[in-house]
């Protein structure tokens, strides 16, 4: 069934331990904000 189909995925997904992207999406979380960029008039382009 559907609900048994959804048990066995979500089984193998929470015992994985291939997470670089969850786990490095944490540690860019407090590295500043996002949007920060250079403007060309800023530094002379």
């Amino acid at each position: 069934s559907d609900a048994e189909l959804a048990e066995i995925i979500g089984r193998v997904w929470k015992n994985r331990d291939d997470r670089y992207s969850e786990l490095r999406s944490k540690v860019t979380e407090f590295s500043g904000p996002k949007n920060d960029k250079v403007e060309m008039y800023y530094i002379g382009g």
